[in-house]
């Protein structure tokens, strides 16, 4: 009888450390995919803000309160025109 108690016993051990096993592999498996995907944005990102130049154009008044000036600034292939006075923005493609 206790032959096939501790028989059991192993079996059961090794069942859990295989099940316990598997799960950490799954995981890790989930953990890695994950990290690619953030590795990707970040290097995305990066890229972007290199790439991204501004200039900046004269001060006009603002066509939106009259008293404030604004501000016209590019943005790759974007036009941004902002006023400090008020909360006018305008975002055009160019």
């Amino acid at each position: 009888m206790k032959k096939h108690s501790r028989q059991k016993k192993k079996d059961l051990e090794t069942y859990r450390l295989e099940k316990e096993n598997r799960e950490l592999k799954t995981t890790i498996r989930n953990l890695e995919r994950r990290l690619k995907k953030v590795d990707r944005g970040f290097i995305k990102y990066k890229d972007y803000k290199e790439e991204k130049v501004i200039k900046e154009e004269p001060l006009y008044d603002c066509d939106n309160c009259g008293k404030g000036m604004q501000q016209v600034s590019s943005f790759g292939p974007r036009k941004v025109t902002t006023c400090d006075n008020c909360d006018f923005r305008k975002i055009e493609k160019v």
